[in-house]
């Protein structure tokens, strides 16, 4: 736990938060009124502070929220208390600190911050950064030097941490949207390039197009902030993704039949065209007719499937497989992290490619964990870095012999090599060209005065 400034007394305390409600708003007040409410009995109550604003992104994930949530609301409505979540993400347990009932005690908020530290042991391995918990008769003055930090949290860093889900009425009618919605306006793409590992050549002359990743973004439904949170999450996305598969399936076949604009660039073989889908999709008659259709174009045509799912039905898994194989299509095996490398059974699934996941927890890899061993027996050929946000990650990335990478920060690099070459750059930032370049639908392209650069190469895939 956190060692906290020496302790105020329980009026001063008072006093002082009185002093903090015109700064507060929102379930900030709502806090700020319970902790008055807390101070005038503060014997044999805590108040306990989840740090979720903490975590290093892309934590803290909705999933981390949910059950972090659970877990606290489950201890307050046992030992008295509420649960508050703050617009930085934080969550506040205010309750009492043990109670009579035995079996209750593995749930008291003083033996929670064990639980918790196992739980986010991943993001936040030091557990005095994750949580901190107050004895309020002696560290009111604690709680109240936190309110007055969170008085100071800007309005716009307004969270939805604290809600409730959205209704499942705003679910079912996301999925009635997502059944008619535009497929080639929600389309994206994201270039995979090899880097040479000639240091002395500036970064862009190393760069060479080697994939193109199509995928679905959901952006372009300017969902509501609770709905886009629950989509977030990527088991409900993998729900509302399979109710797309089938759709997704379609507009490539006839896109390719036609020679259309999202499957050109792949045709006879210039670079390898990138999709994911779920197992289900890959037995579909749909695939087949797919399938069949890009041998004879001669594009050829990778499969992503996330983790996940290839882990939890070996047996579906497998058979998916011999149907790519059968194909001519290779398999991805997609969001591979630091903490699902220490899983990983390569040899056993088989991926043409697997493509590691970007974050801090990878480069933080202790040499002889089960993740080191799993990364050290992989050949790099088949391995490339996704989520690619700094350099750092390049450095990362070739000092292990990978030369596959994927991610926001070579789409910038790609983007100044176009705007270099543009007569209208001076009316765009980099960001605006990245992300239209990102976009395969006509209106994620937008402002764009010369559109013909968006989908220039730097030079042909080798």
């Amino acid at each position: 736990m956190l060692t906290e400034p020496p302790p105020q007394s329980g009026r001063m305390a008072r006093l002082t938060l009185a002093d903090l409600s015109h700064a507060l708003s929102g379930n900030e007040r709502l806090l700020h009124e319970a902790s008055e409410r807390a101070m005038r009995h503060p014997a044999g109550r805590v108040a306990l502070v989840l740090h979720l604003s903490r975590l290093a992104p892309p934590a803290p994930r909705p999933h981390h929220i949910r059950v972090a949530r659970v877990l606290l609301q489950d201890s307050a409505q046992r030992f008295g208390g509420q649960v508050i979540g703050l617009r930085n993400q934080d969550l506040v347990l205010l309750g009492a600190e043990s109670g009579a009932a035995n079996a209750d005690q593995p749930h008291a908020p003083v033996n929670l911050p064990a639980t918790l530290a196992r739980l986010f042991a991943a993001d936040v391995p030091d557990p005095a950064r994750l949580v901190s918990l107050w004895h309020l008769q002696t560290e009111a003055a604690s709680l109240t030097a936190y309110l007055a930090e969170r008085a100071a949290d800007k309005p716009d860093e307004e969270s939805s941490a604290g809600a409730a889900p959205e209704s499942a009425l705003s679910l079912a009618e996301l999925q009635e949207t997502l059944a008619h919605a535009p497929l080639p306006e929600l389309m994206a793409q994201q270039t995979g390039m090899v880097l040479d590992a000639d240091r002395r050549r500036p970064l862009d002359d190393r760069l060479t197009p080697a994939f193109r990743e199509l995928s679905l973004s959901l952006a372009g439904l300017r969902l509501r902030p609770l709905v886009a949170q629950a989509v977030g999450d990527p088991y409900l996305y993998r729900h509302f993704a399979a109710a797309l598969d089938t759709r997704l399936i379609q507009l490539l076949h006839d896109d390719l039949a036609r020679s259309g604009r999202i499957t050109r660039p792949a045709v006879g073989g210039l670079g390898a065209v990138h999709i994911e889908l779920g197992l289900e999709a890959i037995l579909s008659p749909a695939f087949a007719r797919l399938s069949s259709l890009a041998q004879s174009a001669g594009v050829r045509l990778w499969v992503s499937i996330p983790f996940m799912p290839l882990c939890h039905d070996a047996d579906l898994m497998d058979h998916a497989r011999r149907i790519l194989d059968l194909t001519g299509c290779a398999m991805i095996m997609n969001r591979v992290d630091a903490l699902a490398l220490a899983f990983l059974r390569q040899a056993a699934m088989s991926p043409s490619l697997i493509k590691l996941a970007w974050t801090r927890h990878l480069a933080e890899i202790a040499i002889g964990s089960p993740a080191s061993h799993a990364l050290a027996g992989i050949d790099p050929a088949c391995l490339a870095l996704t989520g690619v946000d700094s350099d750092q990650a390049l450095i990362w990335g070739q000092a292990r012999g990978i030369a596959l990478f994927q991610g926001p920060f070579l789409d910038q690099i790609m983007a100044a090599t176009r705007m270099a070459q543009c007569d209208s750059a001076s009316l765009c930032t980099m960001r605006q060209c990245s992300s239209r370049a990102t976009a395969l639908g006509p209106s994620g392209r937008v402002g764009c005065a010369n559109p013909g650069l968006l989908d220039t190469r730097f030079r042909a895939a080798s």
